[in-house]
């Protein structure tokens, strides 16, 4: 099972993980180094081991699930 960030203006894909937590780091990631609008044209994909493709959050819902995760291993 992998976990990839693309990127909706290009269609190219930016980075692949083994977890999703490990994709949404790189999204928090993003947004403190580049700022909100670098991260605001990616999507968050997965692909079980059968290879059949998930979509799980696009763009502002993307962010907002980076943002909540980050939130919620600190225990807030």
């Amino acid at each position: 099972m992998t976990y990839a960030l693309w990127d909706t203006e290009t269609r190219n894909l930016v980075a692949w993980f083994d977890t999703e937590g490990a994709a949404l780091a790189a999204v928090r990631e993003m947004l403190r180094e580049d700022g909100r609008a670098a991260a605001e044209t990616l999507f968050l994909g997965h692909e079980d081991a059968a290879g059949t493709p998930t979509l799980i959050a696009v763009v502002a819902a993307l962010i907002e699930r980076a943002e909540a995760a980050a939130a919620a291993s600190h225990g807030a």
